[in-house]
């Protein structure tokens, strides 16, 4: 289905158009180039044709069209400056760029924390001082590309988007990462500034891998094999969506409006009179895609409870655990609670049951459930799934009837008769922005070889549960990348995502991916931003982005402009073991200091590897750790669980990272 349709790429190659000559879709007006460089310049002309690059610089370039009409030139570029023009002709036929800058170029990729923009997704996953940062956001130097989000089987030429100045007209839109690193540098070296965005929230590493590499990786060496075969049926799939009646959600309205009282004709479903028992069961909470496969649109769950004559008559509260994304929910056919705008997925829901809606005996709650994109449908804590009436509780966890109805595709609903979705066109293999390459393929390969001075990336969440994996994944999309690009082992900033209590603030799915990102520093020409004391364990989004953009602007600073700036905080080095304790070595110790209970955060374990957790006291720009529990400790790790607190940091004031000595990550 989309895979080739989304970004529309094959149907509408960058190319296409009117006129023949046609420079790739990144090229321009208010572009920023890298300064001194030998920025590379592509397109489409008419097939063995001239074709000259001009820039009013000064510099002029040429080159003759191959015969399916593809042309590149290398333009050197000077120190940062302009605007400047740029012209490209080929006969008859010129294209004129203006407004183009010349300073500084990085990509700026990863999941949601990078395409979170400076407006956030309110209301529970904001941006600090969100109104005020968007006022003040007046760098007319700054300039950003947007990548329209596309997925394909295949490697994309063409990609949406278009450059654009920063102010507090557009800085609303833009990633605030990105907007926070990029205002960073701009200060700091006072020159333009070009940030190309590149990001999918919920996304996987391996979807941003080349597909050359990802067959070289154990996991995924024959992925690519089935999806020719996913690709064409998907295709059917799309063609006999299109026979379907739908529903277009409104381009006009703003978008905390258009997924309002949408009417797919399907109030039948909220009666209790309905009829339910050719539906299919859901154990909730959990996602519906465990059983609907990848899909996004309108599903409906039913649950019928009974109530005694006297609870009937009592305030009742609905409590749904938390829905993604938005949702009606019905008693009896009565509409008793709605959200539907995006950004609440989060949000536990709690809705009164007005007084008369209960009745005794059977009592039917009717939920539509809207999934706008990734995951869908009614999760959260299994105690949050109830019916409060007085001091009693009706737990609602467990099996629901289900019933998906509409389709998501392209910004429009398509809506399914009772039974189709149970007997539509068969989906062998899923594929989607999570599998292997696509998100390469279609957002990254379209800007190759666009002239970079580097890359940073905020991603890991959505790898939670396979940290010995990603220890090899990600070092390998980052070789893909330099290898694709062919500018060598060009600077490569990362984000180390930060505690979140995934599944419970004890568990330590997120400390063993947080290790594996530490990992990955043995890659050349790398550098991680640690984020271990500003983010917090109730949102996967953490507000504060200022902190963030400003330490991979360090990192930058330090690493590839070479200012004296502090960029690391502590960064585990060895551990020796012995007179019943560790002595854990740092890089970065200058002032290391422990502010906090070490308890918390510190833990030992002998040979049988059941860590307890251990005292902590800082020694000549060491941590020494010890517990009376573990008399021989041979293991030690620090800050290993979902909800770690920042208790160690640097004289910069730059917390630590996540640590631990086991071999083998879980």
């Amino acid at each position: 289905m989309r895979a080739r349709l989304l970004g529309l790429a094959l149907l509408f190659p960058f190319w296409a158009s009117s006129q023949s000559l046609k420079p790739a879709d990144i090229f321009g007006s208010g572009m920023v180039l890298q300064q001194k460089s030998a920025a590379s310049v592509w397109g489409r002309a008419l097939p063995n044709a001239k074709v000259e690059v001009v820039a009013s610089w000064g510099a002029k370039v040429s080159s003759i069209s191959d015969g399916q009409g593809a042309w590149k030139v290398a333009i050197k570029t000077p120190k940062a400056g302009g605007p400047y023009q740029i012209t490209i002709k080929s006969g008859k036929e010129s294209v004129s760029l203006s407004d183009v800058l010349v300073g500084e170029v990085w990509v700026c990729s990863g999941q949601s924390n990078m395409e979170m923009t400076l407006a956030g997704w309110p209301p529970v996953d904001t941006i600090r001082n969100s109104a005020k940062e968007i006022g003040e956001a007046k760098y007319p130097n700054l300039h950003f590309f947007t990548v329209g989000r596309c997925f394909s089987g295949d490697k994309q030429e063409g990609l949406k988007g278009s450059w654009m100045a920063c102010s507090p007209q557009t800085a609303k839109t833009l990633s605030a990462t990105a907007y926070f690193f990029g205002r960073k540098l701009q200060k700091e070296l006072k020159v333009p500034v070009g940030l190309i965005v590149t990001a999918w929230g919920g996304t996987a590493a391996e979807a941003w891998v080349a597909p050359a590499f990802i067959k070289q990786h154990p996991d995924y060496a024959n992925v690519l094999e089935g999806y020719p075969k996913a690709i064409k049926q998907q295709e059917e799939y799309a063609k006999w969506l299109a026979t379907h009646p739908k529903v277009v959600l409104s381009s006009t309205l703003p978008e905390e409006e258009r997924w309002k009282n949408l009417d797919f004709g399907d109030a039948q479903y909220a009666s209790a009179a309905y009829n339910d028992t050719q539906w299919k069961s859901m154990m909730l909470p959990r996602s519906f895609e465990s059983e609907t496969g990848d899909f996004d649109g309108v599903v409906w769950f039913r649950r019928t409870i009974s109530i005694s004559k006297e609870d009937a008559l009592k305030p009742a509260l609905l409590n749904l655990a938390k829905i993604d994304d938005m949702d009606r929910v019905y008693v009896n056919g009565t509409l008793v609670g709605a959200t539907e705008t995006l950004g609440a997925w989060q949000v536990q829901r709690k809705y009164a049951i007005p007084e008369g809606v209960l009745k005794e005996g059977d009592n039917v709650i009717a939920v539509r459930v809207v999934d706008n994109s990734g995951g869908g449908g009614i999760w959260g804590d299994s105690d949050m799934l109830s019916v409060g009436i007085g001091e009693k509780k009706i737990a609602l966890d467990g099996s629901w009837k289900y019933l998906p109805i509409a389709q998501l595709k392209d910004g429009a609903f398509y809506l399914f008769d009772d039974a189709e979705f149970a007997v539509r066109p068969k989906l062998d293999v899923a594929i989607g922005p999570n599998s292997p390459a696509m998100l390469f393929n279609g957002m990254v390969n379209p800007l190759i070889p666009f002239t970079i001075k580097g890359a940073i990336w905020y991603q890991g969440e959505a790898n939670i549960g396979r940290a010995e994996q990603y220890c090899t994944l990600f070092p390998l999309m980052v070789e893909s990348w330099r290898k694709s690009w062919g500018i060598g082992s060009f600077p490569f900033y990362y984000t180390q995502i930060a505690p979140y209590a995934y599944s419970g603030v004890a568990n330590r799915e997120s400390a063993y991916i947080r290790e594996a990102q530490r990992r990955a520093l043995a890659t050349p020409n790398t550098g991680m931003a640690v984020t271990m004391d500003i983010g917090s364990v109730k949102t996967i989004h953490p507000s504060n982005k200022v902190d963030v953009g400003d330490r991979l602007a360090r990192l930058a600073l330090a690493g590839s402009y070479g200012k004296g700036v502090a960029a690391n905080g502590p960064l585990f080095k060895g551990a020796t073991f012995g007179n019943g304790k560790a002595v854990v070595e740092f890089s970065y110790s200058d002032g290391l200091k422990i502010t906090g209970t070490a308890t918390d955060e510190f833990e030992v374990a002998g040979a049988d590897g059941l860590f307890v957790p251990a005292e902590a006291k800082a020694v000549a720009g060491r941590v020494e750790v010890y517990s009376a529990k573990v008399p021989n400790p041979s293991l030690v790790r620090y800050g290993f669980r979902n909800g770690s607190s920042s208790i160690l940091s640097n004289g910069a004031g730059l917390p630590a990272s996540t640590f631990t000595t086991e071999k083998v990550l879980k």
